[in-house]
């Protein structure tokens, strides 16, 4: 019963809100001194530096830190300047000094994923304890760890192959649980690369280390059985597995990780209160109003039903309460659940699952005095502790939604009440809103409106997408018939009345493309939220969206036609910050396109109902052009399975931990075209699959254990080829044979450098991406010939290394001139390990470990592509300066981030004598947004003065361990040039970030007094 019932809850309406406020702020935590960012009370803090900006105190503020490394402050109106240049303060009452405290096996992880990460968290403005960054040489380590983790507002744990055999990581976790349990620090695990259950159980790995850890403390029982306690408890934690929730992309995990811990951060009530006038709060007011599906639908039924909620809801002697009716009545109780989730600092956007949802929830009530629990869309009763669910006690509360009064009743509701249909003129009211406003309505059109609208049954899901499917409706003779069918079509059944709606808005849908999407969302398992880019991915794999012409046209068509079923309510809009632009499907409309996909045996779908084996052979039927059974747990495809299934076009088998596939398996599917096995446990591809010859997508992707593909001679027909995250370690054979392949993905399969002269047998690739391979824990790219890539004139996206300068220069000169990617992720140099969590934008270029030698290349300088949007500089040691790497800078007015991390020669982005020596320099880094620059040894000044009537568009500053940095914006050039300051306005209009730390020699209030008289 997802959403169900805008004639119980509507956004506007304060009760609701205040509901909601009230009772969330019983289960808020009342510590609120962490800080993470905080809008400042107006610009005069700042002397008018910026306008509307968030300044940074992570942690502990910027003063904080100025005054134990230093730096002397931020002077502010009001402070009182000390002796020694700093200010006097009088902290506040503040426990937290660090964000976040990462535990973690320095052997395993250190160099790689949790090295990453670390970064990750600095670049986003946490503050990180880390042990080898954090604690000076010579001081006790163990004692200090301890005040860390107890100073620490969140902690994340990351289990690797032998944390447990650390018992430093073991002592630190058993602290890390102790102030969970004391101070309600945050936990959260990552499971890098160890499943769970290993962790929980201690099996494997941590068996063989808690052997040896027995062995060793045979007097110290206790203390090992405190280890084996904290283990099994954080394991139980919901937290993040890497392969199961990123499919093993490192990178994606560290953008969700970071994103996660900063959401947490900021709704824990950070406060900048110890910046001493640095202060700022937006809104003092907990909670958010609900989101429900129809903005303006007020009613009797609507307030009668909210008063009852309410009353039994401040009731402290009622603590269940069921909600029954009709699935479709559109109430938004599982937005309703994310929202005091979200109230109670917990994060449920991860589960899909609704009982696993409750049962994440309840974990973080059991502390709680007060709290709320809504299970969504029961079907089945069952006892409360099977799920981990505490039985309600007084002021505790659990909501139950269901189809069924009977499930209300068994479950034991003190208080029911029905969700009923809407009345006549609700449905109305819901109609025309939907239709839209400015839409004219003949006299006559509008009584068959009104008709049309009373043919829906008050339910609002059926009104809704009814009205949509009007929306782009002129003739009155459309609308008479459209009356004329619904009326033929009623249903006496309510769930069939339902979905006799839904089919009509379906059937609505004149163009077969959109039909045939809409069909092919429902592949996907109930509630699941699919992204675009996936998703129409498939439709052209499969030929629903023709290849006429490029791939990025192609896309349009997909996203456009997303977008109109999007618009007539077929469609849920969904944006996150992993997969981005993404689209979900009601289950009732889920229900309706299945039963489309059913008639005349059509398809099978499966997708995410825990199947353990394959169906019977007896279930394939010859008709089945899709079969969905992604999701699952199927580990085996025995040779007893051999389906006869001559016109299946579609398998999707990706997702499982499907070990082994029977050879016999593909025998009988000769008409297949799109295969996925992507994300699963398998390690040699049948042979024959090389038979499939009109296979036009292989998606391999994040098959780990896969060793061996079959030839691909046969396969001619084969668009897109997806090997990226393979085990592979032999390229597969006939790969030249493939001369209609439009996308390729593939790693180095064991080899350094891509095979010379492949690429130009392949002039039809649209997509080239050579992923990265892990080998020891750390990601090399393989680089690939900068000529042959350029001879690919049809290519509209790459992903690739080259090797050193010479050979991105080869791949510029030899591209066509008029060619122009719509996206590319380009690595220059020579990487020992590559941090892709910086990647954000769709243009960028890293140049990583680059000599003198290397920069000193007059052709690099000149080509530099000029739409660049990113650009990642790393480990260059020689380079002294943008200018030594990015001559073109002046023209790049697309370029939105700079990234430098560890360039110990560089001593400014820019100086003033270059400055003035361009010859057009008014479009220097006028695009430019963020600037991050890390460890940076020898930096003095991030910018000159002059460069500020250019970054105009900048929103971030974030600079950290540069331990000579004296100014952020200097007065002069590090040549000493002075600069023409006197007439110039000092303002940064969009700044809203600014986050410093470990700048011992940054002489920040020097800086502003400097420049204050000038400030505007």
């Amino acid at each position: 019963m997802a959403q169900q019932g805008d004639a119980l809850l509507e956004s506007e309406n304060n009760d609701v809100e205040n509901m909601v406020r009230v009772r969330t702020e019983a289960v808020e935590e009342e510590n609120n001194s962490g800080r993470l960012e905080q809008p400042v009370a107006g610009a005069s803090s700042f002397g008018g530096l910026v306008d509307n900006t968030m300044c940074h105190a992570p942690g502990r503020s910027l003063l904080e830190d100025s005054i134990d490394n230093g730096t002397g402050g931020v002077a502010q109106p009001g402070a009182e300047a000390s002796s020694s240049g700093g200010l006097r303060h009088n902290p506040s009452e503040t426990r937290w000094s660090y964000d976040v405290f990462l535990s973690f096996r320095g052997e395993d992880t250190r160099k790689n994923f949790t090295g990453h990460l670390y970064t990750a968290l600095i670049q986003a403005g946490i503050h990180t304890f880390r042990d080898d960054n954090e604690l000076p040489r010579g001081e006790e380590i163990s004692p200090q760890l301890l005040r860390a983790i107890e100073g620490s507002r969140i902690s994340l744990v990351v289990f690797s192959k032998n944390y447990a055999s650390s018992t430093w990581c073991l002592d630190e976790l058993v602290k890390i649980m102790e102030c969970r349990q004391k101070t309600h620090q945050v936990v959260l695990p990552i499971f890098y690369d160890t499943d769970p259950s290993v962790v929980r159980k201690q099996t494997g790995s941590y068996k063989e280390a808690f052997d040896k850890h027995e062995e060793h403390f045979k007097g110290e029982k206790e203390k090992v059985n405190r280890w084996r306690e904290a283990l099994s408890q954080a394991a139980h934690i919901c937290g993040w597995d890497l392969r199961n929730k990123t499919n093993g992309y490192e990178a994606e995990l560290i953008k969700m990780v970071v994103s996660d811990v900063a959401c947490k951060l900021v709704l824990s009530g950070a406060r900048a209160s110890s910046f001493g006038g640095l202060t700022g709060n937006t809104n003092d007011t907990p909670g958010d109003p609900l989101p429900t599906s129809s903005t303006k639908l007020v009613g009797l039924a609507f307030k009668q039903n909210t008063n009852k909620v309410w009353s039994w809801l401040m009731d402290d002697e009622v603590s269940t309460i069921g909600i029954y009716g009709m699935g479709g009545v559109d109430f938004s109780i599982e937005r309703l659940q994310n929202l005091i989730a979200k109230r109670i600092k917990l994060d449920l956007s991860s589960e899909d699952d609704d009982l696993c949802r409750a049962a994440k929830l309840s974990k973080d009530l059991r502390n709680k005095q007060k709290w709320i629990l809504i299970l969504d869309d029961l079907w089945n009763t069952f006892e409360l502790p099977e799920v981990g669910i505490p039985e309600p006690v007084k002021g505790c509360k659990l909501i139950m939604t269901t189809r069924s009064k009977r499930v209300c009743q068994r479950m034991h509701s003190q208080r029911k009440i029905e969700v009923k249909s809407l009345s006549v003129e609700e449905a109305w009211t819901l109609f025309i809103e939907k239709l839209g406003h400015d839409i004219a309505l003949s006299l006559e059109v509008e009584r068959i409106a009104r008709d049309i609208a009373r043919e829906c049954a008050g339910l609002p899901l059926g009104v809704i997408t009814m009205a949509g499917s009007l929306r782009e409706v002129d003739g009155l003779h459309e609308w008479r018939n459209t009356l004329r069918k619904l009326k033929e079509s009623k249903s006496r059944d309510m769930e069939d009345e339902v979905l006799r709606l839904l089919r009509f808005s379906y059937d609505q849908l004149h163009d077969l493309a959109q039909q045939q999407c809409l069909l092919y969302c429902a592949l996907f398992p109930e509630d699941h939220c699919i992204e675009r880019e996936q998703l129409i991915g498939y439709l052209i794999d499969e030929g629903i969206i023709k290849r006429n012409g490029s791939r990025q046209e192609a896309f349009d068509e997909g996203h456009t036609m997303l977008d109109k079923l999007e618009d007539v309510s077929l469609l849920e809009r969904f944006v996150t910050d992993t997969m981005g632009r993404s689209v979900k499907m009601h289950d009732l409309i889920r229900d309706m396109t299945i039963q489309i996909l059913q008639e005349n045996s059509q398809a099978m779908v499966k997708a995410g109902v825990q199947l353990r084996e394959l169906p019977n052979e007896e279930e394939w039927t010859k008709s089945f052009t899709r079969v969905s059974l992604m999701q699952n747990k199927i580990t085996e495809i025995p040779s007893s399975h051999s389906p006869r299934c001559p016109t299946l076009s579609t398998l999707l088998l990706c997702r499982n931990p499907l070990v082994n596939i029977a050879d016999s398996f593909f025998e009988r599917l000769q008409g297949l075209k799109v295969l996925d096995l992507s994300s699963t446990d398998i390690i040699k591809l049948p042979d024959s699959v090389s038979g499939l010859v009109s296979l036009t997508a292989l998606v391999l992707q994040n098959c780990t254990m896969l060793r061996h593909v079959p030839s691909l001679e046969k396969l001619g027909a084969l668009k897109k080829l997806d090997l990226t995250r393979t085990g592979l370690e032999k390229m597969p054979q006939g790969m030249e044979c493939l001369r209609n392949l439009e996308y390729l993905g593939m790693n180095g399969c064991g080899e350094r450098e891509f095979p010379s002269g492949l690429l130009l047998k392949l002039s039809h690739l649209q997509v080239l991406v050579l992923e990265e391979k892990a080998i020891d824990q750390i990601y090399a790219l393989t680089t690939i010939k900068g000529k042959e890539v350029g001879c690919l004139k049809k290519l509209e996206s790459l992903k690739c290394q080259f090797e050193g300068h010479s050979n991105f220069v080869e791949y510029l000169k030899s591209r066509d001139e008029t060619q122009s990617l719509s996206t590319y992720r380009i690595w220059v140099g020579h990487p020992s390990t590559i941090q892709l969590l910086h990647v954000s934008t769709s243009k960028t270029i890293a140049l990583i470990n680059l000599s003198g030698e290397d920069l000193s290349g007059e052709d690099l300088q000149v080509m530099f592509p000029k739409d660049i949007q990113q650009l990642i500089i790393d480990k260059c040691l020689d380079a002294t300066s943008l200018y030594d790497v990015f001559s073109l800078i002046n023209y790049a007015t697309k370029l939105e981030d700079i990234f430098i991390t560890q360039c110990n020669s560089m001593e400014s982005l820019v100086s003033s004598s270059w400055f003035f020596s361009t010859p057009s320099p008014n479009g220097i880094f006028s695009g430019l947004k963020k600037l991050y620059c890390v460890g940076c040894e020898r930096m003095k000044k991030l910018f000159p003065f002059v460069m500020l009537q250019n970054l105009v568009n900048l929103e971030e500053i974030s600079v950290h361990h540069c331990r000579n940095m004296v100014e952020i914006i200097g007065e002069d050039g590090v040549t000493g040039v002075e600069s023409s300051s006197n007439n110039m306005e000092f303002k940064l209009p969009k700044l809203r970030l600014l986050s410093l730390s470990s700048l011992p020699e940054l002489k920040v209030q020097n800086w502003f007094a400097m420049h204050s008289k000038k400030l505007t």
